[in-house]
């Protein structure tokens, strides 16, 4: 019988990572959706998963970046050119929308999304994710009005009606 076996290690900076102001449930999705996909990704067969998280900075700006590797199927050139394409999926089962909707996210949230993977080699998926003003300063009061993203509202909606299809 196989399954998930999944253990847990933890490894501590030794300097703080930096906090982000964004939608805790919208983020928490993309990463659970990043997690999911790399399990799938693994089903069938023994693998790793691994899951970063620490600051970085990117072009000046810093943030925090989350890394999801597995050692799956990868993807080869073709299908990771269109792995962010709503409704593409390899999975017979499978919607379509689950990277799609995590790049919409990231970028929602002013953040870059990279994919790293080949056939037979596994992927790693890196989220950055920038410092945002803290809650209390006038850039996170326009965010909060925002419901909690700086940017509009037209966006935060046409963000939920595409996780409704």
């Amino acid at each position: 019988e196989r399954g998930t076996e999944l253990a847990r290690r933890e490894r501590r900076e030794p300097v703080p990572i930096e906090k982000i102001w964004g939608d805790g449930t919208l983020l928490r999705q993309a990463i659970e959706n990043l997690v999911t996909n790399a399990v799938q990704a693994m089903s069938g067969e023994e693998g790793i998963l691994i899951v970063t998280l620490g600051s970085s900075e990117v072009d000046g700006v810093k943030g925090v970046l989350v890394v999801v590797q597995d050692t799956g199927e990868g993807m080869n050139t073709q299908v990771r050119s269109r792995a962010l394409d709503p409704f593409f999926t390899t999975r017979p089962a499978g919607t379509g929308l689950g990277l799609a909707i995590v790049a919409r996210i990231i970028e929602a949230h002013g953040g870059r999304l990279r994919i790293a993977s080949a056939a037979g080699a596994g992927t790693e998926v890196s989220v950055f994710l920038p410092v945002t003003a803290e809650p209390g300063s006038s850039a996170s009061a326009r965010c909060a009005e925002n419901g909690g993203f700086p940017f509009s509202t037209s966006m935060r909606s046409r963000m939920h009606s595409s996780q409704r299809r």
